[in-house]
């Protein structure tokens, strides 16, 4: 095997977030996150879906967020990074 060597978490995420319940909010949980650019972000969003572990993931109570990254603006103006963010 070579290093280094990167895996995604649970072949979905690149990123494993938790956050502890707040009293009365009920927001308590697991996340995967998977980062991939703003032009690729209906290719991750379909491979995800098809993958095994998506569905048992979700049936855990798990939440998986699909984040993409692309520089944007008004034409002829400075561009910023800017994020789309989709629960799947």
């Amino acid at each position: 095997m070579k290093f280094p060597r990167r895996i995604d978490a649970f072949n979905i995420g690149d990123l494993l977030a938790c956050n502890e319940m707040e009293v009365n909010k009920g927001d308590a949980g697991i996340a995967l996150v998977q980062c991939c650019p703003g032009a690729s972000h209906a290719e991750h969003k379909t491979k995800i879906l098809a993958i095994p572990e998506f569905q048992i993931w979700k049936a855990a109570g798990g939440r998986v967020l699909l984040m993409s990254w692309a520089k944007q603006g008004p034409r002829g103006k400075r561009k910023a990074w800017t994020v789309r963010e989709e629960e799947l």
